[in-house]
């Protein structure tokens, strides 16, 4: 995601594993893209930086400690009046009112039915090929709400974003804008 954002910035610098870092160092040639190779938050950075994205990560942290850790030392990273973007985050309460709706229920009948006619086995249950991996960081609207009281009683703003409903997983994710005062 970071190469085609970065044409609306003058810098860009995305952290990452270092073999991710490879592969993005090689598609980027010539676009305003800086890397570093690392772990966040542990990779030293300099500055602070008008936007913050971290994008489809926070649900696989192992833990909601870390995942706290982690968006606070990336809000320590925001300029004041600079925002943090912390997006794809799966809601499984979002999921279930979702699913328990008349469009939910026809939504999942018809991707099962999908998955079903182009041979997949993961028609039945999609999830099957993660059994055995690890726990991640179970979000729900306690652990979402908690983050924006978190975040507003340190003397920020804080607002939860819909996910348009077109995207992949736009019924059942959501995002959070977080803005330093």
């Amino acid at each position: 995601m970071l190469i085609p954002l970065s044409i609306r910035v003058a810098r860009a610098l995305g952290v990452d594993h270092p073999d991710v870092v490879a592969r993005a160092q090689q598609r980027a040639g010539g676009t305003r893209v800086e890397f570093k190779a690392g772990f966040f938050p542990d990779v030293a950075l300099e500055g602070r930086f008008d936007r913050v994205l971290v994008y489809g990560v926070l649900h696989t942290l192992p833990d909601w400690g870390t995942a706290e850790r982690f968006l606070d030392a990336a809000l320590e990273r925001v300029a004041p009046r600079g925002r943090l973007l912390v997006g794809d985050l799966p809601n499984s309460d979002r999921k279930r009112r979702f699913l328990e709706s008349d469009a939910g229920r026809k939504f999942d009948a018809a991707w099962k039915r999908s998955m079903a006619e182009a041979g997949n086995s993961a028609a039945e249950d999609p999830f099957a090929v993660f059994a055995g991996a690890p726990a991640v960081a179970t979000l729900d609207d306690k652990t979402i709400l908690g983050l924006l009281e978190r975040y507003r009683a340190r003397g920020c703003h804080a607002y939860v974003l819909p996910q348009r409903s077109d995207l992949p997983f736009g019924h059942t994710r959501e995002d959070i804008l977080i803005e330093r005062l």
